[in-house]
């Protein structure tokens, strides 16, 4: 037997299987981005169609993000803390300045945020103090959230999840970006 010719077909079968799995790998990586750009078109029509101005892009990068485990101190001056770019945010009171964190094990898939639109739109409806009619959204960020604001007490740790930050002409919303 020809070892030199068995390697050479051997190579050459291992490439074009290398190149058959990367076109397929590719092939998905673009279907997924058109995914996430007819589904921001998407999302776009339905808060035009009620009433809601959209003044900013609908992100539609897919991300996996841990929770965070965010400690506090009352004694620090402000602070900026963040994760990957994501800022810690904090709603309601009762706390000293966010100063440091640790990430939990398990990294999570953040919800699209053209869902998280459509779920913010379409609960208008149940907010009384928000009418949709007038409401512009002039942005759309992914952050760390702390929600603190049906609770007074102080706490020296608590746990921040992702969450998409709507920006409004009435104020600054939240939405879960793991309930997807």
């Amino acid at each position: 037997m020809d070892w030199s010719k068995a390697k050479s077909i051997l190579i050459i079968a291992l490439v074009i299987t290398n190149l058959l799995i990367a076109s397929m790998y590719f092939g998905q990586l673009r279907d997924d981005r058109l995914q996430s750009e007819s589904a921001a078109r998407s999302a776009a029509e339905y808060v035009s169609s009620r009433g809601v101005t959209l003044d900013c892009a609908i992100p539609t990068k897919e991300i996996k993000l841990p929770v965070l485990f965010v400690s506090f101190s009352d004694d620090a001056k402000s602070t900026d803390l963040r994760y990957k770019n994501y800022p810690v945010e904090i709603s309601g009171e009762g706390y000293g300045v966010p100063v440091s964190y640790s990430t939990g094990e398990a990294v999570g898939r953040v919800g699209s945020a053209s869902s998280a639109l459509v779920s913010f739109v379409s609960g208008l409806d149940s907010v009384s103090f928000v009418p949709p009619e007038g409401l512009i959204i002039r942005d759309i960020s992914l952050v760390f959230w702390i929600n603190r604001s049906e609770f007074s007490s102080s706490v020296e740790e608590d746990t921040a999840i992702p969450a998409w930050k709507f920006t409004t002409s009435y104020g600054v919303f939240y939405i879960n970006a793991f309930s997807d």
